[in-house]
């Protein structure tokens, strides 16, 4: 993400500076899965700390503050910081995973059922790595992205970053190193892996692409092969920059990707630099780009998901002068939009986005009104006014990012 707009956000979020810390956890869930899983992990912050709730796919909130900056266990070594997000892959087993990104680093495994933190792992390597993504591939093996490249590698193992580790969850450990050096035509620039997808043996990863001083290139999807812990090959995304968002079609045929557009060292990006990818997931190749102009005036935001086999849910970016964030549906094929939601006064608010199309189900968060909107799937296929969801009702920290468990 371009640093101006990490200044952006952070200015939205200047008045949780004084916001009273999280409380005690209120336990975990077990309630049953169903066809979609079991709910949804909301993670709540002002970017001074950090909030975890679970929320059900109804819309019933299942635990308020699961775990927080405020959680003390036995085994959290490392307590939640202020930059914490969750995996793009739904949470299968008995765990939830949360990503402690910048500058910790860190890996925690939260048991589901009673909120219990089983194990950490630093996967710092003596520098602020910044993990992205947590892939798991089984039960000795996931990957995880790492942001940013160290200055000063050669100190310990794994330490050069930007890159993709191969760790052995259930010790945890670091167990190898994918290095990703090869897929920049230009050494000035760095892979700035983030967030990852698995398909069968291949994962895609999908690389930002700034240089250590933040000029922008092009973004690619990189894609490994999980038997050799190699790179198989590199798509490029049709000239499209800052590209942050990734997701699977339910029929996994194809992955789409959302790009902001080159920052440019400022906070409002080009948006003839901003669009939609989609990538055809069984010959990994670029299949179609869709620029920004097609959705509307602004460039686009920083998540998006299907909602279902030919629709797409998608955030654009706001301005300080007045323009809101907004929530859009896209069919790429017809080229219809429709607008859902828009902000209410300040921009940089809408979050991520999560659909559960096998259900019917969208969510986004709202952190402009301190809320999780979900949407249900009418029988028309659209989708209906959303249910507004305090999740976080013990300090009211906003939400910004999901995961699903």
């Amino acid at each position: 993400m371009a640093p101006r707009l990490c200044i952006a956000l952070a200015v939205v979020a200047l008045g949780g500076c004084n916001a009273p810390a999280p409380p005690d956890s209120t336990g975990g869930t077990d309630v049953a899965a169903g066809p979609c899983g079991r709910g949804l992990v909301v993670v709540n912050t002002e970017y001074a700390s950090t909030n975890v709730s679970l929320l059900g796919f109804d819309g019933t909130v299942l635990s308020s503050s699961f775990v927080s900056s405020a959680t003390s266990d036995a085994k959290l070594s490392v307590p939640l910081g202020a930059d914490v997000a969750v995996p793009t892959a739904a949470a299968s087993g008995d765990e939830i995973v949360l990503l402690d990104r910048y500058p910790a680093s860190v890996i925690t495994w939260v048991r589901v059922k009673d909120a219990h933190v089983t194990r950490q792992l630093s996967v710092a390597t003596g520098f602020g790595a910044n993990v992205k993504d947590y892939v798991p591939l089984g039960e000795h093996k996931a990957y995880v992205t790492r942001y940013e490249p160290n200055g000063d590698p050669g100190q310990e193992p794994f330490d050069a970053g930007d890159d993709v580790l191969v760790i052995d969850p259930s010790v945890p450990e670091i167990t190898g190193r994918i290095d990703l050096s090869s897929a920049m035509e230009d050494a000035t620039f760095f892979a700035r892996p983030s967030r990852a997808v698995r398909v069968g043996e291949k994962v895609f990863v999908l690389l930002e692409s700034y240089s250590l001083y933040w000029d922008s290139a092009p973004s690619r999807i990189a894609i490994l092969d999980s038997a050799s812990d190699g790179l198989e090959s590199v798509v490029m995304l049709g000239g499209l920059e800052g590209c942050t968002g990734l997701s699977l079609s339910p029929d996994a045929a194809h992955l789409a990707i959302t790009c902001s557009g080159d920052f440019a060292h400022g906070s409002n990006p080009d948006p003839k630099t901003s669009g939609i990818a989609l990538v055809d997931v069984a010959t990994g190749t670029l299949s179609q780009t869709l620029p920004a102009a097609e959705l509307g005036d602004a460039p686009l935001g920083m998540s998006l998901s299907w909602a279902s086999e030919d629709v797409l849910l998608t955030t654009t970016l706001g301005t300080w002068s007045g323009r809101p964030d907004r929530l859009l549906s896209f069919a790429p094929a017809q080229g219809t939009v429709q607008e859902l939601l828009r902000s209410r006064e300040e921009p940089f608010t809408l979050g991520d986005v999560l659909c559960q199309p096998e259900c019917g189900l969208c969510f986004v968060a709202d952190a402009d009104r301190g809320v999780v909107q979900r949407f249900q799937r009418l029988p028309s296929g659209e989708l209906d006014v959303p249910q507004a969801v305090a999740v976080d009702t013990r300090v009211g920290l906003p939400p910004r990012y999901l995961g699903s468990f």
